[in-house]
C-alpha cells in the first residue's frame, strides 16, 4: 500500500507538472514607494497628493494591471505622505524629521515628488543629500531621487552646478553632492518674474493697454509691487524694478513696494497707499494664504489699476465664486486656464482636458500647478523605469539618463535644463542642471512646444488664457471698465496692426473711425483678431463692429489721470 501510494503521488505530480508547464504563473508585484512631500493643510498639498494619486492609479494599470515592468519584475506604486511642516507654522525641523524617518524606516523610499515652502524644503534637501551620500558609500545600489514639484526658489536647483560660471574660477561646483535633485514644476523664481515682466513689457505696457500711460511719448506707468515676505520672493521686487524702471525699459515709475506676511488678512493700508500714489499696474506675488484676501479687497475697492503677477490661491477654478467674483480682471502665471485645451491646440489629442475632467470628477475641484507637476513627474519617472532591463542601478548609471529625459507631458514637451542659460535679453536667469527647461515666453508658442507658463485672466468667472496669444484658446486681455469704460471699443486708434507678431494696438483716448476700420481689418493677423472680438465670444462679427460704431465719436477720457 505504501509503495503504491508513493507511485500514485509521483504520477499525480508528473501530470500536474505537464499540465501547468504551459501556463505562465504571474509573479507577485514588488512595491515602488513614492514619497509625496508637501505642506499638509494647504491647497498645494491637495494638488500634490491628488495628482500623485491619479498617477499611481494610472501607472499601476499599465501592462495589463502589472504596473511598471522591469525585466521579469513588476512594480506597483505605493504612496507615502511626508509633511513638510509649512503650515500652520513654518517648522523646518519637523519636515526634516518626517523625511528622515520615511527614508530610514522599514522599506524606505524609492522616489520623492513635491516640496513646497523654501524655508522648509532647503533643510530637507540638506538631510536628503546627506542620506544619499551615505547610502552611496554603504550600499551597492541606492535608489532615491527627488523631483521638486512646488518650490520655485532659484537656490534649490542652482545647487546642481556642473561647471564654473565664466569669470569666476573659484565658484564651487556641487554637482556630485546635489545630483539627486531635479525640478519638474514650477520654473525658478527668476524665470517666473521674467515671464510676467515679458508679458507686462511686451503686451500690457508697450501696447498701451493701460490707457494713456507708457509708450509713444506718454509718461511711464505708476507701478507698485506687493510680494509676500518669503524667501522665494526676494529676487522679484528688485528684478521687476531693474527691468521695467528707469534703469531698464523705462516703462514704469515704481511708486511703492510692500512685503506683507504670507498669512496677512488685512491689506487696507497697502491698498490705500496704492490708491494715494495712483499706481496703475500692481505686481502682486503670493503663493500662500495672503493672496485670497489681497485680491478680494483689491476688487472690492475697484482700484484704478490692473493686477498682474502670481497668485496660487487664484488658480483654483472655484476661487471666483468663493470671493464673489472680486478677482475679475486679475491676471497671473499658471499652468493652464479653465480646462485649457493645450494638447488639442498643439494637434496632440485631448489629454489635457481629459486630465482636468477626470481630476475634477475624482476630487470635486480643479487641479492647480502642483497637481500637474506631481502627476507628470511620477508618470515620467515611471516611464523611465518601464524602459529599464534591471533595477535598482547605481546613481552614476541612471542619473545621466534622467538628465536627457524628453517626453510629451500634459502641458507640452518636457526636458531638464542641461546648462545655465540666459533669456529674452533681461539678464541671466539663475538656473542650473536639472531645472525645468523653457524655450520661449513671447507672444507666440512655437514648435517643439516645450512647457511654458500660461497667463490666464479672470473673465466672467472663467480663467481665459491671454498669453500666449497665438493659440485657438487665446483670448484678449480685458481692461477693467471702471478704469476705462471705453476700453473694449477703443482698441485700435491710428496704429499699425500688421506688425505680426507684435502689433501696436491699444486705447488712444477716443473711439472713432480708426477703431471701426481696424475691426474690419481683423483678418490681417491672429492677434488683432483677439482685439476685435469686442464681446469675447470667440468670433468677430457684426456685433463687434456695432459695439465700436455705437461709441464712435467718443473723445473724452474718463479714467483718473496721475
Amino acid at each position: 500500500m505504501k509503495s503504491k501510494a508513493i507511485v500514485g503521488i509521483l504520477v499525480t505530480l508528473f501530470l500536474m507538472t505537464t499540465v501547468f508547464s504551459g501556463i505562465q504563473v504571474k509573479a507577485a508585484a514588488k512595491t515602488l514607494r513614492v514619497g509625496v512631500v508637501g505642506p499638509k493643510g494647504m491647497m498645494q498639498w491637495n494638488g500634490l497628493i491628488e495628482g500623485a494619486t491619479m498617477a499611481r492609479d494610472e501607472v499601476n494599470s499599465w501592462n495589463g494591471g502589472q504596473g511598471i515592468t522591469i525585466g521579469s519584475d513588476n512594480y506597483q506604486i505605493q504612496l507615502v505622505q511626508i509633511d513638510s511642516h509649512a503650515y500652520p507654522v513654518i517648522d523646518p525641523a519637523g519636515g526634516v524629521i518626517e523625511l528622515t524617518n520615511a527614508l530610514t524606516t522599514g522599506a524606505g523610499i524609492d522616489f520623492l515628488i513635491g516640496g513646497f515652502r523654501t524655508e522648509c524644503v532647503n533643510p530637507m534637501i540638506d538631510a536628503f543629500v546627506a542620506y544619499c551620500d551615505q547610502q552611496n558609500d554603504t550600499a551597492d545600489y541606492p535608489q532615491p531621487v527627488w523631483y521638486i514639484a512646488g518650490a520655485a526658489t532659484d537656490s534649490i536647483m542652482a545647487q546642481v552646478n556642473k561647471s564654473k560660471p565664466t569669470g569666476n574660477p573659484d565658484y564651487p561646483t556641487s554637482y556630485d553632492k546635489f545630483r539627486y535633485m531635479f525640478r519638474v514644476t514650477p520654473m525658478s523664481s527668476s524665470f517666473l518674474v521674467t515671464a510676467f515682466i515679458t508679458f507686462a513689457a511686451g503686451w500690457v505696457l508697450s501696447h498701451d493697454l493701460i490707457p494713456m500711460y507708457g509708450t509713444n511719448g506718454l509718461p511711464p506707468v505708476n507701478a507698485y509691487v506687493v510680494a509676500e515676505n518669503l524667501a522665494w520672493c526676494d529676487v522679484m521686487p528688485p528684478t521687476l524694478i531693474g527691468a521695467l524702471g528707469p534703469g531698464g525699459k523705462g516703462l514704469c515709475n515704481f511708486v511703492g513696494t510692500a512685503r506683507p506676511a504670507w498669512d496677512e488678512t488685512d491689506f487696507s493700508s497697502i491698498l490705500t497707499d496704492i490708491e494715494t500714489k495712483k499706481a496703475r499696474i500692481v505686481f502682486h506675488i503670493f503663493s500662500a494664504l495672503g493672496g485670497a484676501p489681497f485680491i478680494k479687497q483689491f476688487g472690492e475697492r475697484e482700484i484704478d489699476a490692473v493686477a498682474v503677477g502670481i497668485n496660487v490661491e487664484s488658480q483654483a477654478a472655484e476661487f471666483y465664486a468663493t470671493i464673489g467674483g472680486k478677482c475679475e480682471y486679475e491676471s497671473f502665471l499658471a499652468s493652464v486656464g479653465s480646462r485649457t485645451p493645450i494638447w488639442e491646440a498643439l494637434g496632440w489629442g485631448t489629454a489635457t482636458q481629459d486630465f482636468w475632467d477626470d481630476y475634477s470628477t475624482a476630487f470635486g475641484h480643479a487641479p492647480i500647478y502642483t497637481a500637474w507637476g506631481s502627476y507628470d513627474g511620477i508618470v515620467g519617472f515611471s516611464e523611465f523605469l518601464d524602459d529599464q532591463t534591471s533595477w535598482p542601478r547605481p546613481y552614476d548609471d541612471y542619473i545621466p539618463e534622467l538628465e536627457v529625459t524628453e517626453r510629451q507631458g500634459l502641458l507640452g514637451y518636457f526636458k531638464f535644463t542641461q546648462s545655465d542659460f540666459s533669456t529674452l535679453g533681461l539678464g541671466k536667469v539663475v538656473t542650473a542642471w536639472h531645472d525645468v527647461y523653457c524655450q520661449d515666453l513671447l507672444n507666440t508658442w512655437s514648435s517643439p512646444y516645450y512647457v511654458r507658463t500660461q497667463i490666464p485672466q479672470w473673465q466672467a468667472g472663467k480663467l481665459e488664457v491671454v498669453w500666449p496669444r497665438d493659440k485657438t484658446y487665446s483670448r484678449k486681455y480685458i481692461i477693467p471698465p471702471h478704469m476705462y469704460e471705453m476700453a473694449e471699443a477703443d482698441w485700435y486708434g491710428a496704429k499699425d496692426i500688421s506688425n505680426y507678431p507684435n502689433p501696436t494696438i491699444g486705447p488712444d483716448g477716443k473711439v472713432d473711425i480708426s477703431d471701426l476700420g481696424g475691426t474690419l481689418k481683423w483678418q490681417q493677423a491672429p492677434y488683432p483678431t483677439l482685439e476685435a472680438d469686442m464681446d469675447g465670444n470667440g468670433f468677430i462679427n457684426i456685433l463687434d463692429i456695432s459695439k465700436v460704431a455705437v461709441h464712435a465719436g467718443y473723445n473724452a477720457p474718463t479714467w483718473p489721470l496721475p
